[in-house]
């Protein structure tokens, strides 16, 4: 990635100490997404995840 490029990073809000760590590093939220499952949602840590790599929209 190039230096000074634009980053987004996709940090779930449930995560404090991954959005601590995104504003530790001065990166401030400019938009939002939601999560939505059609059946129960995934049994994953979510402490554990610190950036969505992939959007599935439409």
């Amino acid at each position: 990635m190039p230096i000074g490029a634009p980053l987004f990073l996709d940090v779930p809000e449930v995560n404090a100490m991954g959005v601590a760590l995104a504003g530790r590093y001065g990166m401030k939220s400019v938009f939002e997404t939601a999560r939505m499952y059609t059946g129960a949602a995934p049994a994953i840590d979510n402490a554990r995840v610190f950036g969505v790599t992939s959007f599935g929209l439409g």
